[in-house]
């Protein structure tokens, strides 16, 4: 035999075996964890997490995909347990419930809220922005949900990205928001209340909120689909305070602690930013989803707020304001009012975040100009405004951002 053929046969041979080893190899990235995989329901995300809701174990692999991330798996998971915090489809409904009835919301109520979060991750999925968190994890989001996603287990890379998580963005506290929710959505022994402050969920009062006997399946198919119907409404139910209600809120309650008041995210006017100024207030918007404490390493993660104080305020005009030499002799767009009002909305739909130490930089291209939120984590419970700007032009070509491109990565 030609030595040189033999020689390349032998080659091909050790290269088929190369191959074969990582097809094998392939096959073993996802974890035997996971338990069956139930391949029917491939490009099926709502056939797929009803699959998962009926079997409560397993997996699909490719139950979604995405433009530029190509597949996702879904997996069942595990809720939280001593050897694990959880994950998957049984982490998002442990979690969903366990939130929503420490806010006051019966134990049925709470699923059908959870079912109505997991119901909505394919079409967040499907029209989601994708983007990373401040600890650089991928997440894909519309305006109210966010899905987290991993490409890895235990450190170990998979050939596919997988839902480790999803939570409602903006997240309140009934106990506290009761006071701007209209009574009559209150029931007669007021454990009940209205759903929260910019909540996307369906307001579970109007669905009688007294002691009900069990639903029948079909009864409770039939209230699922009137959940689903309603998703994607904001909850009308949510009562505005008067401007003199606030300012007597802000008068008379304490401004540190664990009992700062939460006003809500929808009654930080400018008028109540310029009161909280000029009266050298301190305030909670909102509170924080678990997800978000997690995140963020909060030390005292039951009272972790998102909070504005007179010094942030100050801060922001002084150096930013209509009369600061920045907009003076640079011509940058001055901050005002308005737009600390507005802050919070800059944060959850911005273009781009960075995580500084214990700051959160925040980038939001508006036109032709950006505006930059920066927030810092203070006091081991509190998420803090610390200042806002706007410069012309594209955020990527400032000093600032790539100086924080830099040291963040």
């Amino acid at each position: 035999t030609n030595p040189s053929l033999k020689r390349l046969i032998e080659a091909v041979k050790d290269m088929q075996k190369e191959s074969d080893k990582g097809i094998k190899k392939q096959k073993l990235e996802t974890p035997s964890e996971w338990g069956p995989n139930y391949s029917e329901f491939k490009n099926d995300g709502l056939g797929a997490i009803n699959k998962l809701l009926e079997t409560k174990k397993g997996f699909v692999a490719g139950a979604f995909h995405k433009e530029g991330l190509g597949d996702i798996d879904l997996v069942w998971g595990t809720p939280k347990t001593k050897d694990s915090n959880g994950y998957g489809l049984a982490h998002i409904l442990e979690r969903r419930i366990s939130n929503e009835m420490k806010k006051g919301l019966s134990e049925t109520e709470a699923k059908e809220y959870a079912m109505s979060v997991v119901k909505s991750i394919p079409e967040v999925l499907e029209k989601g922005k994708v983007g990373r968190d401040a600890q650089g994890r991928l997440k894909i989001e519309t305006k109210d949900i966010l899905v987290a996603l991993r490409d890895n287990w235990q450190g170990e890379p998979l050939k596919s990205r997988w839902v480790i998580t999803g939570f409602e963005k903006k997240v309140g506290n009934l106990r506290e928001q009761a006071k701007f929710i209209d009574p009559s959505l209150i029931t007669k022994d007021g454990e009940h209340l209205a759903s929260s402050l910019n909540s996307n969920e369906p307001n579970p009062t109007t669905n009688a909120l007294k002691k009900q006997t069990p639903l029948s399946e079909q009864a409770k198919a039939e209230k699922l689909a009137k959940l689903e119907n309603e998703k994607g409404i904001k909850a009308k139910a949510v009562k505005k305070l008067h401007f003199d209600e606030i300012k007597k809120l802000i008068d008379e309650s304490p401004n540190n602690g664990k009992d700062i008041i939460v006003i809500g995210e929808d009654n930080l006017t400018p008028e109540i930013v310029e009161y909280i100024h000029k009266k050298h207030a301190k305030v909670g918007i909102e509170r924080l989803d678990e997800d978000e404490i997690t995140a963020f390493n909060f030390t005292y993660p039951k009272n972790a707020k998102v909070i504005i104080d007179y010094q942030g305020i100050q801060h922001a005009l002084n150096k930013h304001g209509i009369n600061s030499p920045s907009v003076k002799f640079s011509k940058q767009p001055p901050i005002t009012y308005k737009d600390i009002a507005n802050y919070r909305d800059i944060v959850k739909n911005a273009d781009e975040t960075i995580k500084r130490n214990n700051r959160i930089i925040s980038y939001k291209q508006v036109n032709g100009h950006f505006v930059v939120v920066e927030q810092i984590n203070r006091n081991k419970s509190e998420f803090i405004f610390k200042t806002m700007f706007k410069e012309k032009g594209n955020y990527k070509n400032a000093p600032n951002y790539k100086k924080n491109i830099k040291e963040n990565d």
